[in-house]
């Protein structure tokens, strides 16, 4: 082990007879200069680069070999007691959940109290219109008429926790766990909107409804054969809904394969400094979601609750504005009586809604199937 040599004896070796804490208080009490000019000099020997050896054997300048302690730590036993943690609790994390992009562009309305289903009239055959000449008949056509309904439906959660925790812990825990309960229902509720079958006492979900306009991705595994399919999903809520779709919603992976992709010149299909497969200014369709695209004009929006991984994805092309979605306010309810044996609380949260996306069945259009990209 190689030792280091100072040059001259330590100002605070036994044999100096000197006080490290006499000459500490005379420095910052008394402003003694020749006591700070000690301390220095002292900080200046300690500073003297030590071996690797942890022992850290030094040497006075007369050979005696001076052995220092190992520093305090952070470990139990060699001062990690007095190492207290920080926990930013009210910086909690809750589990990783889709949002409700498709929801919100809903513009929901409030659940009106007192109802358990809701039904809008819709006419499937309507009146009509001609040029009349003078003295000649005027155009008739009897109209047919059906309705859209929804049943309401709950969605509905609890978590339960002891007392103690609701009790001690620093934060209002209740208020960590109904945020954690709402970001569950958002989710649900998406899933719902989009793939609710209609049974079970779920919503009928747009892919559910009798009608819709739908193309199979089945095979697509390049951009050159996704580009006309969008399109054509596009051309069909026009042809037959006779007004364009205003939004595409696909899963979050299916717009990031799109918009890594390059032509055949290695040209990205979404423009440099652009988040859009084409540069222009699109406004956005909602003034609180966060647009993507534009794809052949129209904004995207990413969904998480369309089923992605090693599975296949759908993109749809709706028009928000012809569906209708309700909610009830959220209903908080703490109950102690289930738990009561065992000191525990359960905490729950009920939502009720409804949704009717079937008033224009051809406002929605499904390209289904797509195969999972390599790597995304």
């Amino acid at each position: 082990m190689t030792n280091l040599q100072v040059k001259e004896p330590l100002v605070y070796a036994e044999e100096a007879r000197r006080s490290f804490f006499q000459d500490l208080v005379r420095a910052q009490l008394l402003h003694d200069p020749e006591a700070t000019a000690r301390l220095e000099l002292h900080q200046r020997q300690m500073l003297v680069e030590a071996p690797k050896d942890e022992k850290r054997l030094e040497q006075t300048a007369e050979g005696a070999p001076i052995e220092y302690r190992t520093n305090p730590t952070s470990g139990v036993g060699f001062g990690g007691e007095f190492d207290v943690p920080l926990w930013l609790i009210d910086k909690f994390a809750t589990s990783a959940r889709a949002g409700r992009p498709f929801g919100d562009l809903l513009d929901p309305m409030v659940l009106p109290a007192g109802v358990t289903s809701i039904h809008t009239p819709r006419m499937t055959t309507g009146n009509t219109t001609s040029t009349q000449t003078d003295g000649g008949a005027v155009a008739s056509q009897d109209v047919v008429t059906t309705d859209a309904s929804s049943n309401v439906v709950t969605i509905a959660g609890h978590g339960d926790v002891s007392q103690q925790l609701l009790d001690l812990s620093p934060i209002g825990l209740d208020a960590a766990w109904y945020m954690d309960l709402s970001l569950a229902y958002n989710k649900n509720l998406e899933s719902q909107l989009l793939y609710g079958t209609g049974a079970n006492g779920q919503l009928t979900g747009i892919n559910a409804v009798t009608g819709i306009g739908s193309i199979s991705g089945a095979g697509t595994t390049t951009i050159a054969a996704l580009w006309p399919l969008l399109g054509e999903i596009g051309a069909s809520v026009g042809n037959n809904r006779l007004l364009p779709p205003e939004v595409f919603l696909m899963a979050i992976r299916r717009w990031f394969w799109i918009a890594s992709s390059v032509d055949s010149s290695n040209r990205p299909i979404a423009s440099p400094g652009n988040n859009g497969a084409h540069s222009c200014d699109l406004e956005m369709a909602c003034c609180c979601l966060p647009t993507f695209g534009p794809v052949q004009g129209l904004p995207v929006y990413l969904d998480g609750a369309i089923p992605a991984g090693t599975s296949a994805d759908d993109v749809f092309a709706i028009r928000p504005s012809d569906m209708f979605l309700w909610e009830s306010a959220p209903r908080y309810i703490t109950a102690q009586n289930p738990l009561a044996g065992t000191l525990q609380m359960r905490l729950s949260m009920h939502r009720y809604v409804a949704f009717i996306g079937s008033r224009y069945p051809s406002a929605i259009a499904k390209l289904s199937a797509l195969p999972a990209p390599s790597n995304f």
